[in-house]
């Protein structure tokens, strides 16, 4: 390989180079427009919106000596960012038995690991897991 051959590949790597950092910066400020304007509305997906929006999940519901309960909730998933960071808070609206009844909610943020514990509608405690299970 003669020197003309050397430096031509050289160049061909760098400008390989230079068009996969150029695609790779694209793709990251449209992957923030797309699940802005058009993201899909489902926790932990790699497109899941940045606005608010409500979804239904599945939830296991219990008091102190009950058996847990795995029932059907309304969530609202809201983003919100500082100078710093960005976060997302979860929270459970409401809560659907079979029967048809349902418990409401209000200041009730879920965390995806833990146990939270939340007062419904009639000032009852209730622990709330989060179950990470769309309802399709």
């Amino acid at each position: 390989m003669d020197l003309k051959e050397k430096n031509y590949h050289g160049k061909l790597g760098f400008r390989v180079i230079a068009i996969g950092i150029a695609v790779l910066v694209v793709f990251a400020v449209l992957q923030g427009t797309v699940s802005y304007f058009w993201g899909v509305n489902e926790i932990d997906h790699f497109l899941e919106s940045t606005k608010g929006y409500t979804a239904k999940y599945y939830v296991n519901l219990f008091q102190e000596n009950d058996n847990k309960v795995k029932v059907p909730a309304d969530v609202y998933v809201e983003h919100y960012c500082d100078t710093e960071s960005c976060a997302r808070s979860i929270s459970v609206e409401k809560a659907y038995f079979e029967n048809g009844s349902y418990l409401s909610f209000e200041d009730c943020e879920l965390d995806l690991e833990n146990t939270v514990t939340c007062v419904d509608q009639n000032h009852t405690s209730w622990n709330i897991e989060f179950k990470k299970e769309k309802i399709k």
